[in-house]
């Protein structure tokens, strides 16, 4: 772990990086510091704050998580809800400070996942670097409401390291595996990494990948041995049991069909989310794995040839997660957070359109939230239209990797 730390910082330090790009990164997105204190007070977004803070709380006083208590989440999320508690206790373990707390760690993870990026665009030319630190200020912004509020900007500042460090396969496939297991969505991408590798026949670096991933997992695993790996995943029934829920794409289209007058639809609460319950609804979840694996397959057949033409795994990285989001049967507004440290690096027209995406899904949630819920035509309306963009960016990556656009210069990592 030692040396992995060395390797990353290594890379962070021997590219200069501007002060004028540190500045659009830093102080723009220090902006989200106002912005999101209207959201902190608010019921829905400090739902899993308060949650962070309960489960944090109860290691701190001494509980072993997936033994002692429930948890929801994969072991090394444990990581950013702790590191605020321990330094919650000048504070006597309050909720609120925790709150502030978790915030100032996110910023700080925020700002740092900008600064990668920049020195990431850096090696293509300035004024591209200059232009991917706008586009990110400003998806961080449009994502301001849950960016800070969740701790998915770790897995994603993790993913961003991954392909940062794509020339150090052991040390890239690390970053992927403590990803999966701080939020499981960057397994889908460990396949994109290793036919990366394959395609530029460089064999061996994908055994090394694949062993730095494997070995990254066993050293997060080891404290929970004595649990057993059962009931450390057991988390993962409570998921699979889950319904189709109400921001979903195709829950938007049961919206839209009962408001139609064409389907019976009723909102449910459990398991920590709002779902959809009709005769459709868990017919419709039965078939989204299939329609996962069959996107996805096309995404990565698609992928192959571009990669064997040399070009960046930026694409493809995003068409894969986008594949993701919209085949899921969950499509909560902080998964966008997993695009986020790549989007910027699009080409301009496909960055505008998931700023609109983003700014669809901050509207949505959390501020027409109320309205889903009560079936009211509008938050329907403009649900079903950022569903619709999403798709629709999805379908243009998929035209790119065909290679029926016109070439973009998409960074060689």
């Amino acid at each position: 772990m030692n040396r992995l730390v060395h390797s990353v910082l290594d890379q962070l330090l021997d590219r200069k990086t501007t002060i004028a790009e540190l500045a659009i990164v830093g102080l723009a997105i220090g902006a989200l510091g106002v912005l999101a204190v209207s959201a902190l007070m608010d019921p829905y977004t400090r739902g899993d704050v308060a949650l962070y803070h309960k489960y944090s709380l109860s290691m701190v006083q001494g509980s072993v998580p997936y033994r002692d208590f429930l948890v929801e989440y994969p072991p090394l999320a444990l990581l950013p809800m702790l590191v605020p508690q321990l330094l919650n206790i000048v504070f006597g373990h309050s909720e609120s400070s925790y709150v502030g707390l978790f915030f100032a760690q996110n910023l700080l993870l925020c700002i740092a996942t900008g600064w990668l990026l920049v020195k990431l665009a850096a090696e293509q030319s300035r004024l591209y670097a200059q232009r991917v630190a706008i586009a990110y200020t400003v998806l961080a912004i449009a994502n301001s409401a849950l960016l800070l509020q969740r701790y998915d900007i770790m897995p994603a500042l993790l993913t961003l390291l991954a392909l940062w460090m794509i020339d150090r396969p052991s040390v890239s496939g690390a970053c992927l595996g403590l990803g999966v297991l701080a939020k499981l969505y960057p397994i889908v991408l460990i396949p994109m990494f290793a036919a990366f590798y394959w395609t530029q026949r460089q064999y061996s670096a994908v055994v090394r990948f694949t062993v730095g991933a494997a070995i990254a997992a066993a050293v997060v695993m080891l404290p929970f041995a004595s649990i057993g790996i059962g009931n450390v995943f057991g988390f993962l029934d409570y998921h699979k049991l889950r319904g189709l829920q109400i921001e979903s794409v195709l829950a938007g289209l049961l919206l839209l069909g009962h408001q139609l007058g064409w389907t019976p639809v009723e909102v449910v609460l459990n398991y920590g989310a709002f779902h959809l319950n009709s005769p459709l609804a868990n017919s419709i979840a039965q078939l989204l794995p299939v329609a996962f694996l069959s996107v996805s397959g096309l995404v990565f057949l698609l992928s192959l040839r571009r990669l064997r033409q040399g070009k960046g795994l930026v694409v493809p990285i995003v068409a894969i997660l986008l594949t993701f989001v919209v085949t899921n049967k969950v499509f909560s507004t902080q998964y966008l957070i997993w695009i986020l440290p790549f989007a910027p690096l699009l080409r301009r027209s496909q960055v505008a359109l998931f700023i609109a995406i983003s700014v669809l899904s901050t509207l949505i949630y959390p501020h027409l939230y109320g309205r889903l819920l009560n079936f009211q035509g509008l938050a329907i309306l403009v649900l079903n239209l950022r569903n619709l963009l999403t798709v629709g960016l999805l379908g243009w990556l998929l035209v790119e990797l065909t290679d029926r656009v016109k070439p973009y210069a998409d960074p060689e990592h």
